[in-house]
């Protein structure tokens, strides 16, 4: 899509608050309403922009702030940028930061800020890619300063019972993949150097990591593409197969790459020998069978516009 740039409207509330929930920050749409409230109120000081379609529903949106500081000469800070997963990799973003850029100069401003946090590593190259340079690494202090019931109810030693029950809850292992296909219907694979075998592209949730970026950020890695996330196909619980323990494998929509798009891919040297397009027949000749099976599901949810539940690559939807 061509996005258009708009002023962000009290109507946008809800669509606004999807799309902040994406950016790793869940709001409400009664909250982000209020929020949003007090920005427009201010626009001496706060802008904020939504991209749109040609339903004028927004798909991003950015949030500009004039920063009024005494270390340095007057500046703007970038609070907040983010584009639908579906809507990645379109100009999307550069249309947004470029209307932001356009505010700070009309304050007046010498210099854009933006602040990313250190995992965001797909979001760092896209603002470096627009000319920003890493400028310094610093920690975010915070602490309340209001009252919280939980927090007065629930002393010391209550804080680190707390802690140890929640220490002792078994851990699983989670991952992501992404099921890409081409045209024909062909599933891309890629091969491992540091192990046999072929898998879809993705890997593992890393701590405090939601899955839908982590498989971003693997296929940003493993591929060299910048792919938003689709739906959620399938979550399949794996039992333990020593020595690994049991866990959680999630395969989300990634679609369908025409050649020019795979042209593109540029796979690490230490980390992938190879990628191949294989038909779904073909999927036993390369991945285990518990693997396959996956695979196939996340063919049939796709297929049906479902999410399967799977045990071991086994649906228990009934069919």
């Amino acid at each position: 899509m061509s996005p258009r740039i708009r002023p962000m409207e009290t109507r946008d509330a809800a669509a606004v608050a999807k799309l902040t929930g994406e950016l790793g920050y869940p709001v409400d749409e009664a909250d982000l309403a209020e929020r949003l409230a007090v920005v427009l109120a201010d626009p001496a000081d706060h802008l904020v922009f939504v991209a749109v379609g040609e339903d004028d529903v927004p798909v991003g949106w950015s949030h500009v702030e004039r920063l009024r500081l005494l270390e340095r000469t007057p500046a703007a800070q970038v609070m907040g940028l983010v584009v639908g997963a579906e809507q990645r990799s379109r100009g999307i973003g550069s249309a947004l930061l470029g209307a932001s850029e356009a505010a700070a100069r009309a304050w007046g401003c010498h210099t854009m800020l933006i602040r990313s946090n250190v995992k965001r590593e797909r979001a760092h190259g896209f603002y470096e890619r627009a000319g920003y340079v890493k400028e310094k690494t610093s920690f975010t202090f915070a602490r309340p300063l209001t009252d919280d019931k939980m927090a007065q109810e629930v002393d010391e030693s209550d804080a680190r019972r707390l802690h140890g029950f929640y220490r002792g809850l078994p851990a699983k292992r989670v991952g992501a993949a992404m099921l890409l296909t081409d045209p024909s219907g062909r599933l891309l694979l890629v091969r491992p150097t540091y192990k046999p075998g072929w898998e879809a592209p993705g890997g593992l949730v890393e701590r405090d990591e939601a899955p839908h970026l982590a498989v971003a950020r693997e296929v940003a890695e493993e591929l060299g593409l910048d792919l938003g996330p689709g739906r959620l196909l399938c979550i399949d619980w794996i039992p333990a197969r020593h020595p690994k323990t049991d866990g959680l494998m999630l395969i989300f929509e990634g679609g369908s790459l025409d050649q020019a798009t795979l042209d593109m891919i540029r796979l690490p040297a230490d980390e992938l020998s190879e990628y191949r397009l294989v038909t779904p027949a073909e999927l036993d000749h390369y991945l285990p069978a518990h693997m396959a099976r996956r695979v196939r599901e996340a063919i049939r949810a796709r297929e049906e516009g479902s999410t399967l539940y799977l045990v071991d690559g086994h649906a228990l939807d009934g069919s």
